[in-house]
């Protein structure tokens, strides 16, 4: 029994239980087994954790630096989210308000596009159902399935070929007519 302080200057090796009111190490400490905390732990400099797990509720409130893989099951809400690489989702990905890229957008088998301004395709662009959709080729043709109307003034350039009837139902003005039956 001591009813003083203790000055160890050396070693102190303990074999059993040990139980202590308040500890304050104030160098390097090595827990080769297992450390079990029950309160709370208030560390103010650098922390390396080899293998961390976390079964309850965790709260950082600075800043978090994983370099390694960070695998989240269950739900996760971010207020901010800046990729700096490539993202992959595997399933879907909904958006609950307005998308702004600003490159490009690369995507396949799309269907109900809103676009507003130029859009590029790096093949053809169907429009309808198919069987009844007209299609524009990435050539530039454009293939209708169903009939075309037009309202207002239109101007062909070049050789426009008919393969069946053309209807008029007002006047219709032409330059030169070569050939055929009128």
């Amino acid at each position: 029994t001591f009813t003083g302080a203790i000055d160890a200057n050396g070693s102190l090796d303990v074999d059993g239980h040990t139980e202590l009111d308040n500890v304050n190490v104030s160098g390097v400490s090595t827990f080769a087994g297992a450390a079990d905390f029950n309160g709370s732990i208030d560390v103010d400099g650098h922390t390396e954790l080899d293998d961390l797990n976390v079964s309850g509720v965790s709260t950082f409130a600075g800043n978090i630096d994983a370099n390694g893989s960070l695998d989240v099951d269950g739900h996760t809400e971010l207020d901010n989210l800046n990729v700096s690489g490539v993202s992959t989702f595997v399933g879907d990905a909904r958006f609950y308000s307005n998308v702004s890229i600003a490159g490009t957008l690369t995507y396949e088998d799309v269907t109900n596009v809103d676009a507003v301004g130029l859009i590029t395709a790096r093949s053809g662009i169907n429009i309808g159902f198919p069987g009844v959709a007209s299609t524009l080729t990435s050539s530039g043709d454009l293939i209708l399935s169903r009939n075309l109307h037009v309202a207002g003034l239109s101007t062909f350039v070049g050789v426009a070929t008919y393969s069946s009837d053309v209807f008029v139902s007002g006047t219709l003005t032409a330059g030169l007519i070569d050939g055929g039956i009128y």
